[in-house]
């Protein structure tokens, strides 16, 4: 009898003990009618978003969007040619992939991608298209002078006596400053400020994002030093100061910026210095009356290449080895680490003179090529201009391959023009507007 009672209170303690586990974990029944619950029977899943196509060369395409889904356990990927709809299946990546490299599309086709979930419960799926379009929008009048940012989320434009930062996607304005030398980066804004420290320049960097200061900074130690030119490279953790001298701004998140002055480049007289896209090598060039570019490394700041006698304006790095410049009717491309030529474009396009800003540019994957056409019925009198920009795809020997967009200017004859790091190509005209395509 009293090995029974034994046994009971031990039944009854194993009884107590599962009910108090039991109770410290609560089972999470699935919600049958959330379509963002695995469980589901109809589950959907958070469509991804904001899916973005970049032309990397002639046969690769890269495909960028937003995961929104916790659930989803990878991303297919499908393509279908010349808007049939009939897609096809070119891959797939794993859990929180957000990225593909199509590398065997020709992109002269005009292409539809689609990137869905996998999904292996129902064949419901969420999907997303991004079709082949050119969009102009007007971003601002009355400009003077503009910054892309790399993203090309970011313009920011000189007007009205001020430095205004734009959203691309719709022109609209989120912040103004008083007119300076200025920088842009994906995600800072940087002006000098003269107003305090006795004319020592004090650099102030702001975040994009909310307009709030983010750091700022004594340049040096020296009165009067007043910056001519700032440009921030692609990574955005280095700014290039030129005041007299030329100062390299590390910028760091968790400490002050350290500033280095380079006495190798202290007479560097430029209006314009360009990154490369791996930061490694800049271009500097004269937009005023010096005819030469020069490329410095950013190791060690010495000069590895220069051409003169040449107006440099149209001079720019792709490929993070080839410069591209125009001289006279022909559009060039010279490898300055290897030293020789690897492509030119001589009177193929007949757009005349090409060593004029607004003739040639060129995208930082060396792919895409703009070139404004002179060959239209243009006069400089008072009837309207008939203007057009065309794009063209370059093959890997720098070869045009297809015009596959032609922009219609109108009658506003372009000054300036710029691709930023994504489908976006922003162009100054000669009437101080400025407009924003996306072209693909």
């Amino acid at each position: 009898m009293e090995f029974l009672n034994s046994v009971k209170k031990s039944c009854l303690f194993l009884l107590l003990s599962v009910l108090i586990l039991n109770g410290c974990k609560e089972a999470v029944a699935p919600d049958f009618n959330n379509v963002n619950d695995p469980n589901a029977v109809l589950f959907q899943g958070e469509a991804p978003s904001n899916l973005k196509i970049t032309i990397l060369s002639q046969n690769t395409i890269k495909l960028e969007w937003q995961n929104n889904s916790d659930y989803e356990n990878g991303y297919i990927i499908e393509r279908a040619l010349n808007n049939n709809k009939n897609f096809i299946k070119i891959g797939e990546v794993g859990h929180n992939v957000t990225s593909f490299i199509d590398s065997n599309a020709v992109t002269s086709n005009s292409y539809i991608y689609r990137v869905r979930m996998k999904n292996t419960i129902t064949n419901n799926t969420a999907n997303i298209v991004n079709e082949p379009y050119t969009e102009k929008i007007k971003l601002a009048d009355n400009v003077s002078d503009f910054r892309l940012s790399p993203n090309g989320e970011y313009v920011a434009v000189k007007k009205n006596g001020e430095i205004t930062v734009l959203n691309t996607s719709d022109g609209k304005e989120l912040f103004n400053f008083p007119e300076s030398a200025y920088a842009l980066s994906s995600d800072y804004i940087a002006l000098p400020d003269y107003s305090t420290n006795n004319q020592r320049a004090l650099i102030k960097i702001f975040r994009l994002s909310d307009g709030t200061l983010f750091k700022s900074f004594i340049l040096d130690n020296e009165y009067n030093r007043r910056v001519s030119y700032m440009t921030f490279n692609h990574q955005g953790d280095n700014l290039i100061v030129l005041a007299v001298n030329l100062y390299r701004c590390k910028i760091d998140a968790n400490s002050s910026p350290t500033v280095k002055r380079n006495p190798m480049l202290s007479s560097l007289n430029s209006f314009e210095i360009k990154f490369s896209e791996d930061d490694k090598y800049i271009i500097n060039s004269n937009a005023s009356t010096a005819q030469y570019f020069t490329i410095y490394s950013t190791d060690n700041w010495e000069l590895v290449y220069k051409v003169g006698w040449i107006t440099s304006v149209v001079a720019h790095l792709v490929n993070n080895s080839v410069v591209f410049y125009g001289w006279d009717k022909s559009l060039n491309f010279y490898d300055f680490k290897q030293k020789h030529s690897v492509g030119t474009i001589e009177n193929d396009l007949n757009y005349g003179r090409c060593n004029e800003v607004y003739k040639a540019n060129i995208n930082n994957t060396g792919s895409i090529l703009s070139a404004y056409n002179s060959t239209d019925k243009i006069t400089w009198l008072d009837t309207p201009y008939d203007v057009k920009i065309d794009l063209w795809l370059l093959g890997d020997d720098y070869s045009l391959v297809k015009k596959f967009k032609t922009l219609d200017l109108g009658s506003e004859k372009p000054i300036v023009n710029e691709f930023s790091g994504r489908n976006d190509f922003v162009v100054l005209t000669d009437s101080k507007n400025l407009y924003l395509w996306k072209y693909y």
